[in-house]
């Protein structure tokens, strides 16, 4: 016991930033090992984003191994402790997503996955503090029938508004390989706003590139992996800078000639849906259709229903205090940040999937937009699912959502 250190991920609020730390037991000295990165460079260390560390991942006595964001990729990270140090160890000519499952006695367990490659499980000899993995040994637990990789391609897409006070991002494009024409567009943001999409397999992906569709994934301003700057850009301009985000990338694509421009969709869930219907309502000429999942519709409603009161103060900009009511001008800043302001444009159809048991985005957000909409007379459907919340993530309603996204987009397409 003369030497016991506690290691630990600190979180801070509201925004998403997370501090590697060290507490020495005897002298309860807290020490910073990872600090915030506020900014990235194209090809330095971002920050750390993990929400935990694998039960075992140390590899000796003096460094820890775990798995973290950095842009649009999911990598294996290296910490050492005594020097306060840290590096990714995986490959640069092998890009994806990478996760750490343990680690023990020299060895390393992990997986590897990217758009068009089902999970790889390897076991690899942790390597010298100046090297990478060169030569991981992929131990495939499951075999396909057909191989992926021959029927999809991905890459990732740097990209800048000049218009835009924000930073760089990207975008994750994932297509058919081979067309016969160009392909339908789904845009797909992610929700959160603080999360990120990154080079993973993921069974949607591949199902809705098979019938055909291709898929952009936004890392607009606001994500994680690209430093704290970036995360804190979106705060205050939720609606704005997000959304113009999204479609500077879906409009990109249209432009080099990758998609068909008449035949775009929009997708997502919970902020990503809030973006999807804003999309749909600001560029109402542009989409076809948007099918979304437990969306944000209506901040200044959603404030008092939902578990995450703190969040729809923290995107709109706004102080919170949970003794202090809101004015009624923060109340009106709310609502006009909301898509629900601009859903009286909405030209395309949209169908939306509730969770009745969701308490993040309650179900009274999309009966909002479905009763407004319904009431104009426009292509709308709404699903409730009574025993599903936020994630709508049960064996059967996946199953069902995807069905009613596919009969969607198909009907349009």
């Amino acid at each position: 016991m003369e030497n016991l250190f506690i290691y630990y991920l600190l979180r801070m609020m509201p925004t998403f930033l997370i501090l590697t730390c060290l507490v020495d037991w005897k002298t309860k000295k807290i020490e910073t090992l990872v600090d915030l990165v506020d900014k990235s460079t194209n090809e330095g260390f971002t920050g750390v984003y993990a929400y935990s560390l694998p039960d075992r991942c140390w590899g000796d006595n003096d460094k820890m191994y775990f798995h973290d964001c950095q842009k649009s990729y999911r990598e294996i990270m290296r910490l050492d402790v005594n020097t306060k140090s840290i590096s990714c160890i995986t490959s640069d000519t092998e890009k994806g997503a990478y996760a750490v499952f343990d680690v023990f006695d020299g060895l390393l367990l992990g997986r590897y996955a990217n758009p068009a490659q089902p999970m790889k499980i390897f076991i690899a000899e942790l390597p010298s503090s100046s090297d990478g993995f060169k030569d991981i040994d992929f131990c495939e637990i499951a075999t396909t029938t057909v191989s992926i990789s021959d029927n999809i391609k991905w890459e990732v897409l740097p990209l800048k508004r000049e218009d835009s006070s924000g930073y760089p991002y990207e975008a994750l494009f994932v297509s058919p390989r081979v067309v016969e024409s160009l392909p339908p567009l789904i845009v797909l943001p992610h929700g959160g706003p603080h999360t990120s999409s990154i080079a993973d397999f993921f069974v949607w992906t591949t199902c809705l590139v098979g019938l055909g569709y291709s898929i952009v994934f936004v890392n607009y301003n606001g994500s994680i992996g690209y430093g704290q700057d970036f995360i804190k850009s979106l705060l205050g301009n939720v609606g704005t800078l997000d959304v113009n985000d999204v479609q500077f990338a879906a409009e990109s694509l249209v432009k080099r000639g990758s998609v068909d421009a008449s035949r775009v969709f929009a997708l997502g869930g919970s902020h990503g849906g809030f973006l999807s219907v804003h999309l749909v309502s600001q560029f109402p000429d542009f989409y076809k259709a948007t099918f979304v999942r437990n969306p944000v519709i209506n901040i200044a409603s959603m404030r008092n229903e939902t578990d995450i009161i703190d969040w729809t103060h923290s995107v709109t900009g706004l102080p919170y205090d949970p003794k202090v009511t809101p004015t009624p001008d923060q109340y009106s800043k709310m609502l006009e940040m909301s898509p629900i302001v601009h859903a009286h444009k909405i030209k395309g159809a949209v169908t939306l999937a509730v969770g009745a048991e969701d308490h993040r985005c309650p179900p009274s957000q999309a009966r909002e937009l479905y009763t407004l909409l319904h009431a104009q007379g426009k292509d709308v459907n709404m699903f409730l699912y009574p025993k599903d919340c936020h994630p709508l993530m049960s064996v059967d309603t996946d199953a069902d959502c995807y069905m009613h996204c596919v009969l969607l987009f198909n009907k349009y397409s």
